[in-house]
Parts: structure tokens; sequence; C-alpha cells
């Protein structure tokens, strides 16, 4: 029911969002049904790799990150994240390996069309299982309510609109610590 639903959500909001910010379910807060609010969250270091980008960050948070989820219209509506406060102390990486960050997103890229791969054989090879007609009849309804709870949430996190509000960026070149 709800309960599992919600834990879905925070599961897949975990593993989309733990690559820029430190997700702690204590800041993990849902104040109405389709809505998720953190508050006062880390931003990670490592938030500008996956970008390529020759950047880290020193130090940052989120003020406020909140999440809209259409309940019942994913597959038409975006998922809605507005960062309010964002507040970022960046600056270049020291070694910088440009051939290792290219191959980094490369890899990336690769991973995510296996996974798409992978799930769609899986859909195909649970739709022609099953014995009886009325058996491979259920398994296919099975198999298509599984293959679109698949589809659905990648669906879900590839239509993500992304807002930001109150966004306080200030680049160094080195810092008190010499970074």
């Amino acid at each position: 029911g709800k309960a599992m639903l919600k834990q879905l959500v925070q599961d897949q909001l975990r593993a989309v969002l733990s690559d820029y910010i430190y997700f702690d379910d204590a800041t993990y807060k849902t104040p109405g049904w389709g809505n998720v609010l953190l508050e006062n969250v880390r931003v990670r270091e490592t938030a500008f790799e996956r970008f390529g980008l020759p950047i880290a960050v020193k130090s940052g948070r989120v003020g406020r990150l909140e999440v809209s989820l259409p309940i019942g219209n994913f597959n038409n509506k975006p998922v809605q994240l507005v960062l309010h406060e964002l507040y970022v102390v960046a600056g270049p990486i020291r070694n910088f390996d440009r051939d290792r960050a290219i191959s980094n997103m490369r890899k990336a890229k690769a991973d995510a069309i296996l996974s798409a791969q992978a799930a769609e054989i899986a859909e195909r090879l649970a739709e022609q299982g099953g014995d009886s007609s009325s058996s491979k009849r259920a398994g296919k309804d099975d198999a298509k309510k599984r293959g679109s709870s698949i589809i659905d949430i990648q669906t879900i996190i590839d239509n993500i609109q992304v807002s930001i509000s109150d966004l306080h960026l200030r680049f160094r070149r080195r810092g008190p610590a010499g970074w």
C-alpha cells in the first residue's frame, strides 16, 4: 500500500540524488501525499564529477529540497525537484584527469544502455513463460505489471524537472587549506 510506495519513492530518490547530496533519512519528510521535503542537506564534494567537469565542491548545502510527485500520472507529468537556498563553494580539481573523466562518462552511458536492454529482455522472457493458456495470460499480465513498473520508474527518472531558487555559488581557485 502507501507504506510500500513511500519506501519505493524514498529508495528511488536516494538512488537518483545520492551522487549529488548526502541523503539522510533524518532529513526526509513527507508533508503530504506526493510531496517529499529534505531540509538542510549537504552537497557532495563529487557532485560535479558526473558531468566531467574539473570542479570539486569544497562545501555546499541545500536549505530545502522539495520533490513533487504526480501520483497516478507519472507517465504524463514530470517529477519536480525544487532546490531552495543552494549554497556552493567550489574550486578546481588539482589533478584533473580529462581522459579518465570522459571514460567514466562513457562507462556510465554504456551501463545505462545495458540496464535498459536487460530490463527489456527480462520483460520479454517473463511474457513468454507459463504452461497453459490461462497461466500464459496471467504471466503476461504479471510481466506487464512488472515491466511497466520498471519502465515507469525509468520514465520518472528521465522526466525529472529541476528548478533552483536562491543560488549562491562561489568559485575559489585556492583556499586556506591550499585546495
